[in-house]
């Protein structure tokens, strides 16, 4: 019986403990957000999705999403973002290809010498 108790309290905790994004889920999430049609909606969309992507450690969706931001001041204050996050897990070529997404020239040379500096 004890046993029983046990498991079902597992079962209780593993059901509240947010599962990290798959890649496809995150591939789901993007498919929705490019069928957004009103534009800041859509952006703001696309901007947590590339952010929760980076923490996931995927690259592709991540890139994809800060792609489809057509404002050009979020889409680098995301790709500023994707990067450091990318940075902070220890994956600095990905964090460098996703800080060259980064159209303003003063911050895309803030965000590389973050990443250079290991921040």
């Amino acid at each position: 019986m004890k046993f029983i108790g046990l498991l079902f309290i597992i079962a209780f905790l593993s059901s509240c403990h947010k599962q990290p994004a798959t890649s496809v889920a995150l591939q789901g999430r993007l498919d929705a957000a490019n069928l957004i049609s009103e534009p800041n909606a859509r952006n703001e969309a696309l901007g947590k999705l590339a952010i929760d992507a980076a923490g996931a450690k995927d690259i592709q969706i991540a890139t994809a999403a800060i792609e489809s931001i057509n404002e050009p001041n979020r889409k680098n204050s995301t790709a500023e973002t994707c990067a450091l996050v990318l940075s902070r897990n220890v994956e600095p070529k990905a964090a460098t290809a996703v800080a060259q997404l980064i159209s303003d020239p003063n911050v895309r040379n803030r965000t590389l010498q973050a990443i250079a500096q290991g921040q």
